[in-house]
């Protein structure tokens, strides 16, 4: 009996997390360093749930709302007010301020699915757009002229764009990046901040 009631927990709690990670849209792997971060779709430290960089470590976390061109808090506090302006699903495929009081390459849950970039609101102003597979190339199996492919120049769209920086979480300071110069995998999870003269959509590589 002892047997048949430790297996039936057990299978319980397999179950239970089976549940739990099917709940999951996804895994990306992000290098964090101490201090502020730009991270994809990361807007809730529950997504660090049995990852190498503990929950405890993050300390703050901020989205921006494009509409409104303005910061909403939502972690520790979360300003609802704010956060209602936006879809959740929007806002997930956005980029994020995360800041972590630790340094650690780990890597943390996707609460929604992957929007392609030529499927997301590109709003007038500044954009928090985060840097998914579907923007970058494999160098590894790019053929010749595939580099001009996956820039922000080639996915303008129907897009002005004035603006485009990166932040260096290594060094804590803003990097503007060129136009012309091509996206690769290494940059998938981080975020990039995009400035466009009037509402738009980008296009795919």
């Amino acid at each position: 009996m002892k047997r048949i009631v430790l297996t039936a927990i057990s299978l319980f709690l397999l179950i239970g997390a089976i549940v739990l990670v099917s709940a999951w849209a996804g895994e990306v792997n992000f290098d964090f360093d101490e201090g502020w971060n730009l991270v994809y779709g990361l807007g809730d430290i529950n997504q660090l749930d049995g990852q190498v960089l503990e929950k405890t470590s993050i300390k703050a976390i901020y989205g921006f709302i494009p509409t409104t061109q303005e910061y909403v808090e939502i972690y520790p506090k979360t300003d609802f007010d704010k956060i209602n302006l936006i879809d959740d699903d929007e806002l997930m495929n956005t980029a994020f301020w995360v800041y972590s009081e630790k340094g650690a390459l780990s890597e943390y849950w996707l609460a929604e699915e992957i929007v392609l970039l030529k499927d997301r609101p590109i709003y007038k102003g500044w954009n928090f757009i985060g840097i998914t597979p579907d923007m970058t190339i494999d160098i590894n199996s790019a053929g010749p002229g595939d580099e001009e492919k996956y820039t922000f120049s080639a996915m303008k769209g129907n897009c002005d764009i004035q603006k485009v920086y990166f932040f260096d979480n290594e060094h804590q300071k803003w990097i503007e990046y060129p136009l012309t110069e091509e996206l690769d995998k290494s940059l998938i999870g981080f975020g990039a901040i995009v400035k466009v003269s009037d509402n738009c959509k980008m296009g795919s590589p």
